[in-house]
């Protein structure tokens, strides 16, 4: 993960990504000292870390693609 960096990296997408909201990111990755810029919570964003390790919790109801089984 490029968060782990202090490179600042770029998000694109295609098709329907491009209309998803991503500014609940914005909060997460905050949260974990990443910096985060998008226009408007659409794709394009940009990240920028480096990411910080902390135990956090995840609002699961705002999307099913937070939970995988590890």
């Amino acid at each position: 993960m490029r968060a782990l960096y202090q490179e600042k990296i770029t998000i694109n997408g295609k098709g329907s990504l491009l209309k998803r909201p991503w500014d609940f990111c914005d909060d997460i990755v905050r949260t974990l000292g990443v910096r985060f810029k998008s226009i408007m919570g659409k794709l394009p964003i940009q990240i920028q870390g480096p990411l910080q390790a902390k135990d956090m919790s995840v609002d699961e109801s705002l999307s099913s693609h937070f939970l995988t089984d590890v």
